[in-house]
């Protein structure tokens, strides 16, 4: 519960950078610093929604922390289909949809 409020802002955040079915914000290029605060603001949604703190998000999480209402689609960013989302995998996807840029994040 402590996450709750930190949560609520980063699903609001994400929810800002626009949505389609499957993915997070793949509606509009970025520029280079933009970006780069996107890719950290993925990061802070990443580790709000990780309850329990094992740097992988489960269905569970994922769902508590209703990402999929924002075009956060769990199969979409569970790459090698094991149930759970690392933050490579999500990093991964959301960089295919947000180009390259901020990818030292």
């Amino acid at each position: 519960m402590k996450n709750l409020g930190k949560l609520s802002g980063a699903v609001l955040a994400l929810s800002l950078l626009g949505s389609t079915s499957s993915y997070a914000g793949s509606c509009y290029s970025h520029g280079e610093k933009s970006a780069s605060a996107l890719m950290e603001k993925a990061k802070d949604i990443f580790k709000s929604a990780d309850m329990n703190n094992d740097d992988s998000l489960s269905k569970m999480e994922h769902s508590k922390a209703g990402l999929d209402k924002y075009g956060v689609a769990f199969d979409a960013f569970d790459i090698d289909k094991n149930n759970k989302i690392s933050w490579d995998e999500y990093a991964t996807i959301f960089r295919k949809h947000h180009g390259d840029k901020g990818s030292d994040a």
